[in-house]
């Protein structure tokens, strides 16, 4: 590897520990928000159609990737900053963009299938990873460490990253499917629809009604409001209270996972 300067300088190589302590510093805040998001999608009933769970995940990858390109052009991430190491090309320099886009979005294919790419660095002597040999990058240490200071920080990272593997796998397991929430979500919309009524209600009758036939009389069409709140909610599950000022409604939805969602108003506010 040429130097960029005249000083002549051994550039070490960074050790597995230390890149892979660099890694988990700056994809948990990623994860974290990504995992956020997701769980905002599942309780939210007011979130776009065409915003996907798929769209929301590339989103953040996207992002991640923004983000590693720019750190790589300044020559190292946050994370790496701290670790004492950087990246560099084989001149010695900061990378330059197009080299800085291509490792940044090199170590997303490597953090795919359990992070295959970075096993590459077990079996190479100065530790590149597939991203490094995709992009032809170096990452090298700007500080030595102790072994034992490495080791230590090593198996803190490792904690880290099993905890994070951990939450997204009971996550992945846990979560209500894309066709769960849909569904959910629609009848969501229908408890909107029953807030809407009652406030038709009330205009007429000066309050609000606890009776589900009330309701069905002041929506138009009778039998259409009964056959449509049957396609949506269990119909022996209804409760409603009501009185002058406020109303309040609990349905229990049909999808697997029988989801109690409630609206009270006003203003209509639906939660479960």
């Amino acid at each position: 590897m040429e130097q960029g300067s005249s000083q002549e300088q051994v550039l070490t190589p960074a050790m597995i520990n230390e890149r892979f302590i660099a890694y988990v510093l700056d994809l948990s805040p990623f994860i974290f928000a990504w995992t956020l998001s997701l769980w905002a999608m599942a309780h939210s009933y007011s979130w776009p159609v065409f915003l996907t769970p798929l769209k929301v995940s590339a989103f953040w990858i996207f992002l991640y990737g923004i983000y590693q390109c720019l750190g790589v052009r300044m020559g190292g991430t946050i994370g790496k900053r701290l670790m004492g190491i950087v990246v560099i090309d084989g001149n010695g320099r900061h990378p330059g963009f197009l080299q800085s886009l291509i490792r940044a979005f090199g170590q997303i294919l490597s953090s795919v299938f359990f992070n295959f790419g970075f096993w590459f660095a077990f079996f190479r002597a100065d530790s590149r990873t597939l991203h490094d040999l995709l992009s032809g990058t170096f990452v090298v240490q700007l500080r030595p460490k102790s072994r034992g200071e490495s080791n230590a920080l090593f198996a803190a990272a490792v904690c880290v990253l099993v905890f994070i593997y951990g939450v997204l796998l009971h996550g992945l397991f846990s979560a209500p499917t894309f066709s769960e929430q849909e569904q959910v979500k629609k009848s969501a919309d229908a408890l909107y629809f029953l807030a809407k009524i009652e406030d038709d209600y009330k205009a007429q009758h000066g309050t609000y009604t606890d009776s589900l036939a009330d309701l069905a009389k002041a929506s138009g069409n009778a039998d259409e409001f009964r056959n449509a709140l049957k396609m949506m909610f269990q119909p022996d599950r209804f409760q409603m209270r009501a009185g002058t000022d406020v109303y309040w409604i609990s349905a229990v939805c049909l999808d697997q996972r029988h989801t109690r969602l409630i609206v009270e108003g006003p203003p209509p506010r639906v939660h479960r």
